[in-house]
């Protein structure tokens, strides 16, 4: 598939509509961090690394603040479908993306039974890179054996 192409267009959309990308905690940093910890999670499994590819990049570019905001996923999800015509998935991908987008904040895997591996490996990328911000990610929010082992490392 022709992801990568397709993930640098999206790059210089969010680049054009947003000035969050430039910021030192959710910005482009990050974003890379959060690909390479869902690629690592997501080896050796059949998992869509081209959601994980995408989620980095999206989930956290419709950001209004570096503090609260909450709904920040729900408008990155609003911007992906905004947006479609970029991403380089097939309907029941995007519909994952979207997913993994809309609920990466408040996701606690005590009340999620049987969730899809991709998205979880997504939001545990992210949650795992709490680090920067001093924050040591709590293995109760975490949703892959993996994820829970490299944070009690």
């Amino acid at each position: 598939k022709g992801g990568f192409m397709s993930l640098d267009k999206l790059l210089d959309q969010i680049k054009i509509d947003t000035n969050i990308w430039k910021s030192p905690i959710h910005g482009l940093q990050h974003w890379r961090d959060v690909e390479k910890n869902g690629l690592f999670l997501a080896r050796g499994k059949e998992i869509n690394s081209n959601i994980i590819s995408y989620f980095s990049y999206l989930h956290d570019c419709c950001r209004e603040n570096e503090n609260n905001d909450p709904l920040h996923g729900p408008r990155a999800a609003r911007y992906a479908k905004n947006h479609r015509h970029l991403f380089d998935l097939t309907d029941i991908e995007f519909k994952l993306l979207l997913r993994a987008c809309s609920g990466h904040t408040f996701a606690d895997p005590s009340n999620v039974v049987g969730f899809d591996k991709t998205i979880s490996v997504c939001w545990d990328a992210d949650r795992l890179d709490l680090i920067r911000v001093g924050i040591k990610p709590d293995p109760r929010r975490l949703f892959t054996e993996e994820a829970r082992i490299m944070c009690k490392k």
